[in-house]
């Protein structure tokens, strides 16, 4: 059985309910179409929509495209983000017999503003980007598990408690959720300047 979906200009603001608590907030409009396909021992749904006036906490990202298309021979569901100046920043699949959520992502300008909501005030006025190529895979039952690199350039952030601000550039390695730099730069508003080197590990990814 197949049960097809036209969408056309539907509100995706009220999801933010899902991710209000962790202090996010977006709006945009979609257009497209879906299927669902329902098997013996599975659901596929597939197909192409076309999300409008992505704003997140405010900051206006323009149009992409999300498409998802089953390769039946791996019983995997293939997804792509395309934006429209050609790049595609999201690329991966699932997999519907390990249930495997496999994504690789590329983001050039990273906005680190966008880290915000996750130091709850503690961390205020950030500013920066970051070259980002991140592996993100979730099996069911299990944390997720992040790989990959990113290379911070001028992070700028103000310390809430002391309205002390500091600057930050530094090559960040992920491997099996252990973030570890090797070396930092540390500068503060009055020019002293530090090296930083260290890791964290989480559980909680």
């Amino acid at each position: 059985d197949t049960l097809s979906v036209a969408i056309y200009n539907l509100d995706l603001s009220p999801a933010t309910f899902f991710i209000k608590d962790m202090g996010y907030y977006f709006s945009a409009v979609t257009d497209g179409h879906a299927e669902l396909i329902s098997g013996t021992k599975e659901k596929i749904l597939k197909g192409l929509l076309r999300v409008q006036d992505l704003k997140v906490l405010d900051d206006y990202l323009g149009d992409c495209s999300i498409s998802s298309t089953y390769d039946k021979d791996s019983s995997r569901l293939m997804l792509d983000v395309d934006l429209d100046d050609g790049t595609r920043p999201v690329t991966g699949f699932y997999s519907l017999k390990d249930r495997i959520l496999d994504l690789h992502t590329v983001f050039p300008k990273f906005k680190l503003k966008y880290l915000m909501p996750i130091f709850k005030g503690t961390l205020v006025d950030m500013e920066g980007t970051a070259d980002s190529k991140i592996h993100f895979q979730l099996i069911k039952g299990k944390i997720p598990v992040l790989n990959g690199t990113a290379r911070i350039e001028d992070f700028a952030t103000t310390v809430s408690a002391t309205r002390a601000r500091y600057w930050f550039s530094a090559d960040i390695d992920l491997k099996d959720n252990h973030i570890s730099t090797p070396r930092g730069i540390v500068r503060d508003m009055d020019g002293n300047t530090a090296v930083l080197s260290g890791f964290f590990y989480s559980y909680n990814f």
